[in-house]
C-alpha cells in the first residue's frame, strides 16, 4: 500500500460507499447465503469481484432496485376475489 500510494482500509468505509457483502445481501433480502449467490449468478442482482476469490461486492441501490421489481409475496394468488382455505 505505501509504494503504491493506496490509503489504509477503514472499518466503515465500504458502508459509506454503499457496498454489502453476500451475506449482507442475505441477510437484507431474509434469504439464504447460497439463494443470494444464485441470484448474483444469474444476473438478477449485480455485483463485482476485484480478481477470482475476492469477495462479491454489491452496491446497495441494485438490491433496492431489484426489490421494487419484485411482486408482493404477501398476496398468494393472482387472483384478488380467491378466498383462502381456513382450517378448523
Amino acid at each position: 500500500r505505501n509504494d503504491r500510494g493506496i490509503a489504509v482500509y477503514r472499518e466503515a468505509e465500504r458502508h459509506a460507499r454503499g457496498e454489502l457483502l453476500v451475506s449482507e445481501l442475505a441477510s437484507m433480502l431474509n434469504i439464504g447465503y447460497e439463494t443470494a449467490l444464485r441470484l448474483i449468478r444469474k444476473g438478477l442482482i449485480p455485483a463485482q469481484r476485484a480478481c477470482a476469490g475476492a469477495p462479491w461486492v454489491i452496491c446497495a441501490e441494485d438490491v433496492k432496485a431489484y426489490q421494487s421489481s419484485q411482486p408482493d409475496q404477501s398476496q398468494q394468488t393472482a387472483d384478488s376475489h380467491q378466498l383462502p382455505f381456513e382450517f378448523q
